[in-house]
């Protein structure tokens, strides 16, 4: 629980929320009290929605601006894809996975995160002190359908910046969905364009 006084993002909130029923379930099972559930949840685990994910994409495009504007850093990395995500489960089922291309996952990651850390500190800076209201999040782009997941390609999030006006970003341009629940691949860093 947070303390008094400090707003919990919803993405905390998911994210303690099923850490609680994850506990439960694991000692329910280990006390031997629901051997049939046990057996079903430890078929179900690979399925499972990933921590940290947003249940819409609007959600996600609220903690997303929510947490820049406050340089809340543990809720920007919270919803976006986590290394043993991206290395266990997304990565086995992208083409580049594939023996033949020969291109190393720890390699692949680090490109990421390369590229996120740049993006985000960028980010950081262009809405420090500013107050931000999301309109919308669309992805604009085809999507790109795996085995247990599909992405979400060319998204854009639009918000308000008081007088300044409003404006359209892609401050991620790749959304995952698993589960019916969304997480970033990583943030983006292009100059926000003003909507007329």
């Amino acid at each position: 629980m947070a303390p008094v006084g400090v707003v919990e993002s919803p993405a905390a909130r998911r994210g303690r929320r099923g850490a609680r029923l994850a506990w439960r379930a694991g000692l329910l099972c280990s006390l031997g009290l629901i051997v049939s559930a046990c057996a079903e949840l430890s078929s179900q685990d690979e399925t499972l929605p990933f921590e940290g994910s947003a249940p819409s994409l609007q959600i996600l495009g609220e903690d997303v601006l929510a947490a820049l504007t406050r340089e809340d850093t543990a809720t920007l990395e919270r919803v976006r894809l986590s290394q043993e995500q991206h290395n266990a489960v997304v990565w086995p089922e992208l083409p580049a996975s594939r023996p033949e291309v020969n291109y190393p996952v720890d390699f692949a990651w680090e490109n990421i995160e390369l590229r996120n850390r740049r993006a985000l500190g960028r980010l950081l800076l262009g809405f420090e002190g500013r107050e931000a209201t999301l309109q919308s999040v669309a992805c604009r782009g085809e999507r790109q359908s795996f085995e247990t997941f599909y992405v979400e390609t060319d998204c854009w999030v639009t918000f308000d910046l008081g007088s300044s006006g409003r404006f359209e970003a892609q401050l991620f341009k790749d959304v995952l969905v698993r589960e019916g629940e969304f997480k970033i691949f990583r943030y983006y860093e292009g100059e926000p364009r003003r909507i007329l």
